[in-house]
């Protein structure tokens, strides 16, 4: 936010009503308002603020469905999953826990969906430079790296619930590695380093906006 300083000199002859003590100087300090962001970053801030947040909702709402149904559930989790074509045992604990772990899983993705919908409502706004702006791109980079951690105990828990219920020599824990791991794994670590680089222009910004 850009700041306007006044000094007043205690040598002005100008201003003979203000009485100045031994002091050099006395300065107010007042805030200007953030300049009114442009049209088109204001649409497409407004587009991935709801777009974020309904991404959320519709990943909540998506694993509730999918493990409310057993033909979504082979279809969605089991084929592509470690367990493959691997018989599995459904029930209403499996199907509770299941969607439990599954959510549990999703955690730092709607976190990071939160922060990115909070990030792009500050741009549509007008709010750029600003240090919660690189809070907030750190914080999802942060979470893309958690979620990768989490994910191999998700799918040992999950493959581990799946089979639970099945006679005994057909249970197992299966645990598999994704080239979308990786992937997520280098945005994870871009979007941290773009959040420093952005804090340095987030300084320059401010020096640039004060002026005496």
């Amino acid at each position: 936010m850009p700041y306007f300083c006044l000094f007043l000199s205690q040598n002005n002859k100008n201003m003979p009503s203000i009485k100045m003590d031994s002091s050099a100087m006395t300065v107010i300090t007042l805030a200007a308002p953030p300049p009114p962001p442009a049209p088109r970053l204001r649409r497409i801030g407004q587009v991935v603020a709801v777009g974020a947040l309904a991404c959320a909702v519709a990943l909540v709402i998506g694993t509730a469905v999918v493990w409310s149904n057993d033909a979504m559930i082979r279809h969605a989790i089991v084929w592509p999953g470690p367990l493959g074509l691997g018989p599995v045992t459904l029930g209403f604990d499996t199907r509770l826990f299941g969607a439990l772990l599954s959510l549990l899983g999703a955690a730092p993705a709607l976190y990071a969906l939160v922060q990115l919908s909070r990030l792009f409502s500050a741009f549509a706004r007008g709010v750029v430079f600003e240090d919660e702006n690189v809070a907030r791109i750190r914080a999802i980079g942060i979470a893309l790296l958690v979620k990768v951690a989490l994910s191999p105990a998700i799918q040992v828990l999950t493959t581990l619930t799946l089979t639970i219920n099945n006679p005994p020599g057909a249970r197992s824990i299966a645990l598999g590695i994704e080239m979308n791991h990786l992937l997520t794994i280098l945005g994870g670590l871009a979007l941290i380093a773009f959040a420093s680089v952005m804090r340095e222009a987030v300084r320059v910004a401010r020096e640039n906006h004060e002026f005496v």
